[in-house]
């Protein structure tokens, strides 16, 4: 891992930009330490190519995609974008809410994020096109960077407008590493007691240079632009950069929590230890067993708004039944 390639600021930037922090062992001023049941967003905000990877152009053509884990957790992919001829300098339209993920209650020992930026060559070029931007699906994919907050490969399958792209992208994520590589790194950010030159969850932007950057006067500005300590835009290296900051709690987080479950379930059972597929079988039945809570007790409110003497024999005893238990009662005191 080359964490001297990665940089930080707080979240809330000045006008005249804020310095780049490269020691990511200890909290800086203005960023909060994320702590177990804290609730966490990450996004990616920016994309900044400076190289030039295809020699028949001063044009890039990079597929954008994340991978991250939580803890002991699956790794899960997310894929971002795949843009065709961009300038060099910035890849256009990354959207601002462009979340990797949300987590109400974030209770793992570390995050573990890995940026792969790859640029596509002419043998897989006008598949990837066919897959994102064919008749089919013109208007509704035109492209993977369509989608508000990208989307995870393994869901493609059970959502109706990427069943036809999904094992396509799996397949192609597979064997990026066959490509030209822009950006592929891997950073442990660590919650709960570090021990020493362990590097710590905190809300903040985090930037990730291409090549190791030495002078401590490079600032970002508030379009989480990097400029030189001179004021001129910084043009050495690509860089990507990533926020971590604390999620709403509002249905937005909600639904991008219900998907990286899914995302874990999934990949837990796709690609996890055949023969231990405990956790992955914990966590389906806990889900049913909420869902089926959840059924209950709105049984339950619709079984006493109808008038007693309008209740069947069978109702009476379902609903005695229901009183009864007392999972449903912990679980109707906590809602009141």
């Amino acid at each position: 891992m080359s964490g001297y390639k990665w940089r930080i600021v707080p979240h809330t930037i000045p006008d005249e930009g804020t310095l780049l922090e490269n020691n990511l062992t200890r909290e800086i001023k203005g960023s909060k330490k994320i702590e177990s049941a804290d609730s966490i967003t990450l996004s990616l905000k920016s994309l900044h190519i400076y190289e030039k990877y295809d020699k028949d152009k001063d044009k890039n053509d990079p597929f954008i995609s994340t991978l991250y884990s939580l803890g002991s957790e699956p790794e899960i992919k997310k894929v971002h974008a795949y843009k065709e001829n961009v300038d060099l300098g910035q890849v256009q339209n990354i959207r601002k809410d462009n979340i990797v993920f949300s987590i109400t209650d974030f209770n793992k020992s570390h995050l573990t994020l890995n940026p792969k930026v790859y640029e596509i060559d002419e043998s897989v070029k006008q598949k990837l096109t066919k897959l994102f931007k064919n008749d089919e699906n013109a208007g509704i994919l035109k492209s993977v960077g369509d989608i508000a907050t990208g989307f995870y490969p393994i869901l493609g399958p059970y959502i109706p407008i990427l069943i036809g792209v999904a094992g396509g992208v799996i397949e192609f994520m597979d064997k990026i590493q066959k490509h030209a590589q822009i950006i592929d790194d891997t950073i442990v950010l660590h919650n709960g007691p570090q021990n020493q030159g362990e590097m710590i969850l905190q809300t903040g932007h985090y930037v990730f240079f291409k090549e190791e950057q030495s002078e401590d006067g490079l600032k970002m500005n508030q379009n989480q632009k990097i400029i030189n300590s001179d004021g001129s835009e910084f043009t050495k290296c690509s860089y990507i950069v990533y926020t971590i900051k604390q999620a709403k709690m509002d249905a937005n987080t909600k639904k991008q929590e219900l998907d990286h479950k899914m995302a874990t379930l999934l990949t837990q059972i796709q690609e996890g230890n055949k023969n231990n597929l405990t956790p992955a079988l914990t966590f389906l039945e806990n889900t049913i067993e909420q869902y089926n809570t959840f059924q209950q007790l709105k049984r339950k409110a619709n079984l006493k708004k109808k008038p007693e003497s309008n209740r069947t024999d069978a109702e009476k005893e379902l609903l005695k039944m229901l009183d009864s238990d007392q999972n449903l009662n912990t679980v109707e005191a906590l809602i009141k």
